[in-house]
């Protein structure tokens, strides 16, 4: 009678495997462009601000008030749309 080690490698040895398929392509899909586009200008926001004021404690509070007021803005304009 086999261990339970070889009787395990036996069984994964059994195992059939399909492989996988990777695929390397650019999209112009809406989020594959928003978001990084959004990234960026939230970022030059802060950036800004900081040359503006001098203070990051600012140029991050600026920043984290758009970021904010995104999803606001969204569902605002989903709501006029619909």
């Amino acid at each position: 009678m086999p261990s339970t080690a070889q009787s395990l490698e036996t069984e994964l040895g059994e195992l059939e495997f399909r492989g996988l398929r990777v695929e390397e392509s650019w999209s112009d899909d809406a989020p594959y462009v928003v978001l990084p586009l959004f990234t960026t200008f939230s970022l030059l926001i802060v950036a800004v601000t900081r040359l503006t004021y001098g203070d990051w404690a600012t140029a991050w509070t600026v920043g984290c008030f758009f970021v904010g007021l995104v999803p606001v803005l969204m569902l605002w304009v989903n709501k006029r749309l619909s």
